[in-house]
């Protein structure tokens, strides 16, 4: 990842770089680079694809999993402590649920690597359906996603979070998956939400619902239920929340709407600020109930619909999370690896050592990439990096500069520093990895 922070009275720019095999020249030692006044011709700006089932938390220096809330369902069953210890088969507290829904430990299964929320016949009028509650609730800043495949049916397939005084809820997922053909707009447009509840403070009757939906569709606009996709949150403090789907920023939640963010209007002004229980369930919800959008016993019966199927549940805690200091700058979190240029074998997937799982810039043989950062005229600047290479070595020059920094070969991490002072015009700087 490349961050940039201020540290007065230097600035400092913070990179970490992974390099699978360098740049080779001729001798089998590394390339020299040639000085050029246009340091980026031949190179394409952005639009490097991430692979396929990469698993991507938003830009941060590293991640660290939270146990109590993080799961991969590889269980033979439910009653394994590796799920038991940390879940559990009901909802938080004694409610049953919306609609004509009623939430049954017995709709809860582990199969196949999965956790299986299903649904089923209760009586004449209800249905019995799933849900799986995190029994400690959580607090910011944390990223958390599942990667599932919802129900085929006019229910709801969910992944949300709920305050324990029920006043403050966050939807990472909303999704009615029905097959059925009036049903395709719900089926192809998948929600995220955020909801203030105002409660009466005898009843806990909602006297207000404080909410703003987002939908969301696939790129071809089919239904979501086909496949398994993964959906997240990153719920940075109380008025930052992001939500990312396969890995796509779709939905921001602000104190205000500069940016392009969805306003978090809230009467206390405190935004989402407690605790919150995870929770993965189906449902029944009162105006779907009301418009006759009730599951038929033929769907309920039919086992390729009535499962909602979560692959993994994971929750991790920013190590070192960006804060203040930052000038704008590309980074490799983004897929599109925006304000990057690249040029030869270059790609993204994710890495693991001590500190962790993050995402890395891989470079093979002929790869290079070139970081454009704005700068100050004037004003000296520290280049931090770290990396590894299994190949001959990496290198990471400025450009028009004689600094140049080696990582050695054999796979081992190692780093440096490079100083350098901008030029009294220059406003722009060229970092090159190779």
């Amino acid at each position: 990842m490349i961050t940039i922070r201020t540290l007065l009275p230097l600035f400092a720019l913070l990179a970490c770089l992974f390099v699978s095999a360098c740049q080779e020249g001729e001798d089998g030692g590394v390339a020299t680079p040639t000085p050029d006044a246009a340091p980026t011709e031949g190179f394409t700006l952005g639009n490097l694809e991430l692979p396929a089932g990469t698993f991507l938390p938003p830009a941060v220096e590293s991640w660290t999993p939270v146990a109590s809330h993080t799961n991969e369902f590889n269980y033979d069953s439910k009653t394994d402590p590796g799920f038991t210890e940390h879940f559990r088969d009901m909802y938080h507290n004694g409610w049953r649920g919306p609609g004509n829904g009623y939430w049954n430990s017995n709709n809860v299964s582990v199969a196949d690597g999965n956790l299986v929320l299903s649904a089923s016949r209760r009586g004449r009028d209800q249905v019995n359906l799933g849900v799986v509650t995190s029994k400690e609730p959580i607090l910011y800043p944390i990223y958390t996603e599942v990667r599932a495949k919802v129900a085929n049916q006019v229910l709801s397939s969910n992944f949300w979070f709920l305050s324990p005084d029920d006043k403050r809820e966050l939807d990472v997922l909303e999704i009615y998956g029905s097959d059925r053909e009036d049903h395709t707009f719900f089926a192809t447009r998948a929600s995220t939400n955020y909801h203030i509840f105002l409660r009466d403070p005898n009843t806990n009757a909602i006297i207000e619902d404080i909410n703003e939906q987002q939908k969301h569709q696939l790129d071809d606009k089919s239904p979501w239920r086909e496949d398994f996709y993964r959906y997240g949150m990153y719920w940075k403090d109380p008025w930052t929340i992001d939500f990312y789907y396969n890995g796509e920023l779709v939905n921001k939640l602000r104190r205000s709407t500069t940016g392009g963010a969805v306003r978090i209007n809230d009467p206390d002004n405190v935004g989402i600020d407690r605790e919150m229980f995870l929770i993965m369930d189906l449902e029944s919800h009162d105006w779907r109930v009301n418009r006759g959008h009730v599951p038929n016993d033929d769907e309920l019966e039919d086992d390729s619909k009535n499962k909602y199927l979560i692959d993994y549940v994971r929750t991790f805690r920013p190590t070192e999370a960006f804060d203040g200091g930052l000038i704008e700058n590309g980074s490799f979190d983004d897929a599109s690896l925006e304000n990057w240029f690249h040029r030869g074998a270059v790609s993204v997937s994710t890495e693991d050592n001590e500190e962790g799982e993050f995402l890395a810039l891989e470079l093979g043989a002929g790869g290079a990439a070139i970081q454009k950062v704005i700068v100050s005229p004037s004003t000296a600047y520290t280049l931090t990096y770290r990396g590894s290479a299994t190949a001959a070595g990496g290198r990471v020059s400025i450009h028009d500069t004689d600094n140049v920094g080696a990582l050695g070969s054999g796979g081992a991490w190692s780093g440096g520093s490079l100083l350098f002072t901008t030029g009294a015009d220059q406003r722009v700087a060229y970092i090159k990895l190779e």
